[in-house]
């Protein structure tokens, strides 16, 4: 600690602080100022061209001081280049203090972006710029090899020229020892040069600017930052430089990510920090609040959206306004949309673009419809309903009885103009349909404007197989909620994805005929609850697990359990029906085979299944 104070009270005399560092201090001082960043502070021009004057006087060998100083500049400008390509962005956020300053920071950025690699050499002979000028080529990702060349050159410049001048002076001017704070001085002084003059050139700049503005805009506002931010993602939103505009993070160490993009009338970019990749998009606070909100209740209402961070507010200078009682100023906030990206998605701009035949397209339409229906079923009014909107991904999602599966899945990407009614009038669900094919001719005209040759994307035959999808779907809904209604069953959740209204009236009518059955063996009458309790546990569940089990719907792609039993059992009563007897279900399921033309592979998984099958229909065969 005595040593600490003591080089701290000798940092204002420079003749005494060569003197009592000696070779090992002059070296770390000179590592400190380059690799540290708290070293900027420290004399490096006026102690190098000291002590060149003292090894003119013969205290120190010129030579040595030449074979040890280069190293130790090498070895700190190395050190603070490795500190900006592991610290990166987090240093731009990070705190001000006596020793650190982001303005220096800031500053030497603008000038390397200005001047390039170069910038390494040039800022050796600048006082703070040597001390982050490492540090920005680090965050910049400056090839290592291509630093290191530039560190050597600026190194053995710098070392080497400030070292020889003291020593030229002190070998060519007698007494000049005696003297030598005039000379610290003119070192100071050409040292602080170029920032003077761009000082001054800013200041006068400034001033001509001011004559025109000193009675049109109010003074400046201070940046102040206010963060909404959900407590998990916090701590990787604050490090971000939210005081400048967003359009400029990569000036101050935040590198966008590069990823396709359908077209916005915001700006968006995306970013990974910490653990985090976010989705930022700049827009007002009061839509941005809103924005957030209606995510947050979108996935509270089971819909497919994006995950929100949270909203962050800058506060900007207040925006002059012209009325009837003079120039009035409004609040000038920019505010942030964030949310989490979407992993493993393609805009609109690139999924379309590609010449997929209309069978692969009804794979897009089917899952759009999807999303139509989860909106319009929970009374959500998208207002905004197009396909540079929407995100469609490949996900892994649970089928009851199959388990894993991967499936089309679009997501709901802007919620700006999202509504929430009790319930949509079919007036607005044809709105809303309407407006996303409109969007579907702009994405026509963007890709004829692209000479892109294809099928027509918004063809009548596309418009018209997406209007009956979504109609049976919703139709599907509809009759899933009375189902769920008089059997206490959530069929998604318990039997598996159907997308035919018919299939809800044939599960009901398979409990019905239960029901009929289980009333012909009890004295006591059967509720249809009880019914379809006994039905789900005793006939289809065991079924359908068997139809795991023996990987039987794997030979059925596409289809889900639910879908395979109603099938198969709709397939049982028409040939029943067709010859006069029931012909059983074994029967069955091998005619709906041959229809599918795997019979081979289903004979064979059959042979184990068939005692089990048996066992579970004893009572229907």
């Amino acid at each position: 600690m005595d040593i600490i104070k003591e080089f701290f009270g000798k940092l204002t005399d420079i003749k005494e602080l060569v003197r009592w560092a000696g070779y090992p201090g002059l070296a770390m001082i000179v590592f400190s100022e380059t690799g540290l960043l708290v070293g900027f502070f420290l004399p490096g021009d006026s102690l190098l061209v000291t002590a060149g004057l003292f090894a003119a006087a013969g205290f120190f060998d010129i030579k040595v001081l030449i074979m040890l100083l280069i190293p130790a500049a090498i070895l700190g400008n190395g050190t603070g280049y490795f500190i900006g390509r592991k610290g990166g962005q987090a240093l731009y956020a990070r705190e001000e203090s006596r020793f650190f300053k982001r303005e220096h920071l800031l500053k030497t950025r603008e000038f390397y972006e200005h001047y390039g690699p170069i910038t390494i050499v040039m800022a050796q002979f600048m006082p703070f710029a040597r001390t982050f000028a490492p540090v920005v080529a680090g965050i910049a990702d400056m090839k290592y090899t291509r630093f290191a060349s530039f560190n050597v050159i600026g190194a053995v410049a710098w070392i080497t020229s400030m070292l020889l001048i003291g020593y030229f002076l002190g070998s060519t001017i007698p007494n000049i020892d005696k003297n030598i704070h005039y000379v610290i001085l003119v070192v100071v002084f050409l040292s602080l040069l170029p920032g003077i003059i761009k000082y001054v050139q800013v200041k006068m700049l400034a001033r001509k600017s001011s004559l025109l503005l000193t009675f049109m805009i109010p003074p400046p506002a201070p940046h102040r930052i206010h963060l909404h931010i959900d407590p998990i993602f916090h701590n990787e939103v604050a490090r971000l430089p939210w005081r400048v505009p967003i359009s400029e993070w990569h000036r101050y160490g935040v590198r966008p990510l590069n990823i396709h993009r359908g077209i916005s009338r915001h700006i968006v970019i995306f970013v990974k920090a910490g653990r985090f990749t976010f989705g930022i998009k700049e827009i007002s606070e009061e839509i941005s609040k809103k924005e957030i909100s209606n995510y947050e209740e979108l996935l509270l209402r089971g819909i497919h959206t994006l995950i929100p961070v949270g909203y962050v507010v800058r506060e900007e200078e207040p925006v002059a306004v012209q009325t009837p009682v003079g120039v009035q100023y409004e609040a000038g906030n920019i505010s942030h949309t964030v949310t989490l990206l979407v992993e493993k998605v393609l805009p609109d701009s690139q999924l379309y673009a590609r010449g997929f035949s209309f069978d692969n397209r009804k794979r897009i339409w089917d899952t759009i419809a999807e999303l139509f229906v989860e909106l319009h079923t929970n009374g959500v009014y998208w207002g905004d309903a197009s396909l540079a909107n929407t995100l469609i991904r490949f996900e892994k999602i649970d089928e009851p009885f199959v388990g894993k599966k991967t499936a089309l899945k679009a997501y709901l990407a802007d919620a700006e103009t999202v509504e929430f009614r009790p319930r949509l009038s079919i007036a607005l669900r044809e709105a809303e349909l309407n407006f996303f094919f409109e969007s579907m001719e702009w994405m026509n005209e963007d890709l004829r404007a692209a000479g892109r040759s294809r099928d027509e994307l918004a063809a009548a035959n596309d418009q018209q197989y997406l209007r009956e999808r979504y109609n049976m779907l919703m139709a599907v809904e509809e009759k899933k909620k009375e189902f769920e209604r008089l059997t206490s069953y959530n069929i998604d959740r318990f039997l598996g994805q159907i997308h035919n209204p018919s299939y809800v009236d044939l599960f009901l009518k398979h409990i019905e005929e239960h029901k009929w059955y289980l009333g012909e063996q009890s004295p006591a009458p059967v509720t249809l609850l009880e019914a379809a309790h006994d039905w789900y546990e005793h006939i289809y569940k065991p079924t359908c697990e068997l139809f795991r089990q023996e990987k039987i719907v794997d030979l059925f792609p596409g289809k889900t359990a639910a879908e395979l039993y109603i099938e198969v059992m709709t397939n049982k009563y028409f040939l029943s029906e067709k010859i006069g007897e029931d012909v059983g279900m074994i029967q069955a399921m091998h005619d709906y085979a041959e229809k599918f033309g795997v019979t081979n592979s289903f004979l064979e998984r059959m042979i184990s299944a068939s005692d089990k099958l048996l066992s579970i229909f004893a009572l229907k065969q």
